[in-house]
């Protein structure tokens, strides 16, 4: 091989079968029709996310996602001749061989929309808090990296004692009095930006 390292960037939205590498391997020992196997060789069990073929190309076996996260990941090519002669050392280690580690780094797209985590928050506001006060933020989900998630939230109910800032942050705006209105219903909308 006449790479020992490298980094592959990939977008999760590639599609199975994508050609993520072409290796070049070679041939040291004088062998003028060398029989190469390629293999992935770590990580120990089988990697369902990747696959190599004896022509030494590397490829995406299926769609992946940003959330899952970036593999590492080591090819080994043998020379095939040596497996022939030797199938009892197979997996011993015994054949020369070279290896190359790979660091595939999924490239997120923005294919997450945003979600809060419950259809109904409950926050709990003393009447004795002082206007401009910040009392929560709302929580939101977006499996996107932080690049795409910038998202918005809306306040689409009319509210005089509270505030809702597009980042989530929830002031109070008015003074508030338990004895005149105990309870406030704010209708949120979040959106990618």
């Amino acid at each position: 091989l006449t790479e020992s390292a490298l980094t592959i960037v990939f977008s999760e939205a590639s599609d199975a079968q994508t050609l993520l590498f072409n290796l070049t391997s070679l041939v040291v020992d004088g062998d003028t029709n060398p029989q190469l196997h390629y293999a992935i060789t770590s990580p120990p069990a089988p990697t369902d996310l990747f696959s190599v073929n004896d022509q030494g190309q590397l490829f995406l076996s299926r769609q992946t996602d940003y959330a899952e996260g970036n593999s590492t990941l080591t090819v080994t090519v043998y020379d095939a001749e040596d497996i022939n002669r030797f199938p009892a050392a197979a997996g011993l280690g015994l054949y020369p061989s070279q290896s190359v580690v790979f660091r595939l780094n999924v490239q997120d797209t923005d294919n997450h929309g945003p979600a809060f985590n419950a259809r109904l928050l409950e926050i709990d506001v003393s009447e004795a808090t002082p206007v401009g006060t910040m009392t929560h933020v709302v929580p939101i989900i977006d499996l996107d990296s932080p690049l795409f998630s910038k998202n918005v939230i809306t306040n689409t109910s009319y509210s005089t004692h509270f505030r809702i800032l597009s980042n989530g942050s929830v002031f109070v705006t008015n003074p508030l009095d338990f004895e005149s209105r105990s309870v406030y219903f704010l209708n949120l909308l979040v959106e990618d930006s």
